[in-house]
């Protein structure tokens, strides 16, 4: 279970944040993120609906999933990313049902949330680009270490396992230094 009990905008060092106070199976507690955090993931993963966002960033920090196969949206592409990350944040979900309080002030958390929370379209556009950019630069780089691999690879020397090589090679002159004596 997560619950949002209450949501307020803060500034931390300089940082636009949000500040959630939720109740969970694991208790009560603050839960503190950049307010860039729904734009981030929308740039990343090419999501643009506001709820899916917000349920995306009130379940990641509960994936604790050490066995899943790590998602980087940084060298993978786009559509491939964004379907690993759905498949572990409904995972995630099944595990912990997501729900809002009612606000004596506020209402709805998930509405006021809704209300308030940042999705710029021009950020995201800018924060896409960097995620662009750093891909195509990641993938050149893993290209390029795959190819330095394999052709190191192809020119070493085989494996002498246990010294079978060397022993062969001792043998087989020994032979000849035999038959040599015999003529």
């Amino acid at each position: 279970m997560v619950k949002v009990l209450d949501a307020e905008q803060v500034v931390v060092a300089g940082v636009n944040c949000w500040r959630l106070l939720l109740d969970t199976d694991r208790g009560v507690f603050t839960y503190l993120f950049p307010a860039y955090t729904f734009e981030a993931r929308a740039a990343e993963y090419g999501i643009d609906d506001q709820d899916e966002l917000l349920e995306m960033v009130l379940l990641e920090w509960l994936d604790t999933d050490d066995e899943a196969e790590p998602i980087d949206p940084y060298s993978e592409v786009e559509p491939a990313a964004r379907q690993k990350k759905r498949g572990r944040i409904a995972a995630v979900r099944r595990r912990h049902e997501v729900s809002f309080d009612v606000h004596k002030s506020k209402g709805d958390m998930q509405a006021f949330l809704r209300s308030k929370m940042r999705v710029d379209a021009e950020n995201v556009d800018v924060l896409r680009d960097e995620v662009v950019k750093v891909r195509a630069v990641t993938t050149a780089r893993q290209a390029k270490a795959k190819a330095m691999r394999a052709a190191a690879a192809s020119s070493a020397p085989m494996d002498d396992a246990g010294g079978a090589l060397a022993a062969a090679k001792e043998a087989r002159l020994h032979r000849e230094r035999a038959a040599a004596q015999d003529v």
